[in-house]
């Protein structure tokens, strides 16, 4: 299906300030060929989606000019390499360590991220239900798409609608299996993790169920 001109036109922007840096409404307006009033609503919407802000400059006579850039948000917009990367250097590790080296470095990766999560203030004195949203906060700003659903007989469920990492976690099923093993013992001893639904057998989407353990009293 054809893009939307105005679409076409904001992609457009995102591509010159991209390639050519900071630039004014008027500059963008004598590239693209369009008025600049069209190309301010434009920058209007992007910088509403958070992918692009502008800053004042001062001349020495005439208005100050609005200079306007790229935000770090839309680095979303370009093509990332990362679960790629992160692939090589699994098989990398495999092919120098073992499957037992790529363990090893799995593992650490979750006990470095598990005491980052327990480091946040007064994230140990938090009750399991805003454990629960600081970690599905946490997994979206990595790119999950996670999210909290709570269901009628009390129990949770941490769902992760995309997989950012799914290319490495199909070299090597430590990750997902460490990923299990870092939410146990992030609610751990407050809740038991179970993993119900999971991308990496065909599933749509990741889900684990947390079930509230009853404190003794």
């Amino acid at each position: 299906m054809p893009q939307r001109p105005e679409t076409n036109a904001r992609d457009r922007i995102v591509f010159l300030l991209k390639t050519r840096g900071p630039q004014t409404a008027i500059q963008l307006s004598k590239e693209l060929g369009i008025t600049s009033i069209a190309v301010r609503q434009h920058l209007q919407i992007l910088q509403e989606q958070g992918l692009v802000s502008h800053t004042v400059q001062k001349g020495k006579v005439g208005r100050p000019a609005h200079l306007w850039d790229l935000a770090p948000a839309s680095a979303r917009c370009f093509p990332d390499r990362h679960a790629d990367l992160v692939s090589v250097l699994i098989e990398a590790i495999a092919d120098i360590y073992g499957n037992d080296g790529v363990k090893r470095v799995v593992e650490r990766w979750a006990e470095k991220e598990c005491a980052r999560l327990q480091e946040q203030a007064s994230f140990s004195d938090m009750n399991l239900a805003d454990k629960i949203r600081s970690l599905v906060e946490s997994r979206q700003r990595l790119g999950y798409m996670a999210e909290a659903v709570e269901h009628p007989d009390g129990t949770m469920a941490l769902v992760e609608n995309h997989c950012p990492v799914g290319a490495a976690a199909h070299c090597s099923e430590d990750l997902c299996d460490c990923e299990l093993e870092l939410f146990s013992r992030i609610l751990a001893p407050q809740a038991r993790v179970e993993r119900d639904e999971h991308i990496g057998h065909g599933d749509r989407r990741c889900v684990y169920l947390i079930t509230p353990v009853p404190t003794e009293s």
